[in-house]
């Protein structure tokens, strides 16, 4: 009796932007901060993207609306050697989650241990009616963002890769998603800026994680340090 062998059709590969105005002082909450801009750190860390882009022969970049994304993307760009006119799609859909009316306090006077107790998958964080998401919320959005852009049709390739310019949390959130982890994993992962994480999908449906955090492709004097936010 014949089978159908179980084979890679896509594999996602999720960049976190580099280091920001915001991120650089991790002691107060960033959230969306769709505004906020690349550091000269956060740029060079973008272009020591380069080889690794290369080196991949991505099908297809992705990147969310937000300023540090597009830098990122425009600046890996260049450490590639390719046009910061590359095509790439935008969706708003991959963007960071919104802390509502918290984004830019400090952190430690927000996220009390009472407050922290109450933390859990539909926790919003934020005062009513100020935008904020729960980790539920940026889960359906990004699945839905996921499903939208599947490639289909006749003369699509049998394996995609694709390059993803997206945020810690939206990525933290997607990969328990897909890997049907306990949705609490998603608040120990830790994500460094310009880290890669990698998600392969299978045509069965099935999901595997093939790197999480990872930094190889950064050069000594941009690794992340021990205190480094994730």
């Amino acid at each position: 009796m014949s089978t159908i062998a179980n084979v890679p059709v896509r594999e996602m590969h999720f960049f976190r932007h580099g280091q920001t105005v915001m991120n650089s002082t991790p002691e107060r909450i960033a959230g969306r901060s769709r505004t906020t801009e690349l550091t000269e750190k956060g740029r060079a860390e973008a272009r020591a993207l380069g080889p690794y882009i290369i080196e991949q022969k991505f099908d297809r970049f992705f990147t969310s609306e937000t300023v540090r994304t597009q830098q990122t993307f425009a600046e890996s760009m260049k450490g590639a050697g390719m046009s910061q006119w590359t095509p790439y799609t935008v969706d708003q859909r991959m963007t960071e989650r919104s802390q509502g009316s918290w984004e830019g306090l400090v952190r430690k006077e927000v996220y009390t241990k009472e407050r922290k107790a109450q933390v859990n998958w539909d926790f919003v964080p934020g005062d009513p009616g100020t935008g904020g998401e729960s980790h539920a919320m940026v889960a359906k959005r990004m699945v839905e963002m996921l499903d939208a852009t599947k490639t289909t049709g006749e003369d699509v390739p049998a394996f995609v890769k694709e390059a993803f310019y997206c945020h810690g949390y939206a990525i933290k959130i997607i990969t328990t998603v897909l890997l049907g982890m306990d949705h609490e994993a998603a608040f120990k992962m830790h994500l460094d800026n310009a880290s890669v994480t990698v998600i392969r999908e299978y045509s069965d449906g099935s999901y595997e994680l093939v790197a999480q955090n990872s930094t190889e492709h950064l050069p000594a004097d941009l690794k992340p340090g021990p205190d480094a936010w994730g």
